[in-house]
């Protein structure tokens, strides 16, 4: 309950808090590489190579698959992310190329499980929404 002297535009639960950083967060530096916050294109890619389900791969590989969607260049993603195979392979790349030891792989899930619970939380209205608009015109 707030007394007479708060603020009423507080944020007061970690929800909102969480649903604030989800429409202002920017890219973050996660031990030596930068993440770009996850964007709906990001999100339809992660659940495309299915990233957040326990059967595919394993956890370095999903976590590095999380890594690579938020920190390669978009056009090196949009070359591969299509093509299950080819995506994989250049995940693959990415760990030879970006870690010695699979611990240092750690801040990365830990950014990967509080970027998609930031996202997941991010308010579905925005105060002043992009008229957007999409190729089917809607």
């Amino acid at each position: 309950m707030k007394n007479k002297n708060q603020k009423t535009n507080e944020l007061e639960t970690d929800d909102e808090v969480l649903r604030e950083r989800g429409l202002t967060d920017g890219p973050v530096q996660v031990a030596k590489i930068t993440l770009r916050p996850i964007t709906p294109t990001s999100f339809s890619q992660i659940m495309r190579r299915g990233i957040f389900n326990d059967d595919k791969g394993d956890p370095l590989q999903r976590t590095a698959g999380y890594v690579f969607l938020h920190s390669e260049p978009k056009d090196k993603i949009q070359a591969v992310v299509n093509n299950e195979l080819l995506f994989w392979t250049a995940v693959d790349d990415w760990l030879d190329e970006n870690l010695e030891h699979h611990l240092e792989m750690a801040p990365y899930s830990d950014a990967m499980s509080e970027g998609i619970s930031i996202y997941l939380a991010a308010k579905t209205e925005a105060q002043h929404p992009s008229s957007g608009g999409n190729s089917l015109g809607k």
